[in-house]
């Protein structure tokens, strides 16, 4: 169940980071220098490595924070009475995060609707976890699970695609940045060019 889960999120990830290679070829250039310097071009892609690849990394947490595949969090059920904020929160009730908005509020994102996967890096190191207001998998004891399974697969992916193909549109153009909305937030299918690096 898990699996079949997060199995259309994790494809939606990897389909967005393609698109946004297409739309940023300064970032796309500045992922592939580095999977060079690391791995090299036929070098073996490897999970560990991730360490060593902060721009890269970096580039994955900011598509999921610029996309917000998964908008609305899945529903929380208050068990008891509770005030927030000034607000009476009723046993029973429902309450839905608003991950979109969170991913983009410019109290702790400046200039959220820009696709800067600088703003993760501190010093050449990956700066995810101590980003306030970050948490793309929800927040709390009920986080997904299939976190660590997600960015694995997402990171094998991506990587591997960016090490051998450089991505553009057919008539040079920036891609269609539209979506449907279905289990998550979806790319609208395209024709994109991947030429052999």
């Amino acid at each position: 169940m898990l699996f079949l889960a997060g199995q259309d999120a994790t494809i939606a990830s990897v389909g967005w980071l393609i698109l946004l290679m297409a739309k940023f070829p300064d970032v796309q250039k500045k992922v592939c220098d580095e999977i060079d310097q690391v791995i090299g071009r036929d070098g073996t892609v490897y999970y560990d490595d991730k360490n060593k690849l902060p721009y890269t990394m970096a580039t994955m947490l900011e598509m999921m924070r610029y996309v917000s595949i998964n908008p609305l969090f899945p529903p929380r059920y208050v068990l008891d009475t509770f005030t927030f904020g000034g607000y009476t929160i009723p046993q029973r009730a429902h309450i839905v995060c608003n991950s979109w908005a969170m991913l983009h509020d410019p109290r702790y994102f400046t200039d959220p609707m820009a696709f800067k996967p600088e703003r993760f890096i501190n010093e050449d190191k990956i700066k995810a976890e101590k980003v306030k207001g970050y948490g793309p998998f929800s927040f709390g004891k009920r986080n997904c699970p299939g976190e660590g399974i997600a960015m694995m697969t997402m990171y094998l992916y991506f990587v591997s695609i960016m090490q051998k193909f450089k991505i553009r549109t057919p008539d040079g153009r920036p891609p269609d940045m539209e979506y449907k909305f279905s289990a998550g937030i979806l790319p609208n299918p395209q024709k994109l060019c991947f030429i052999e690096r």
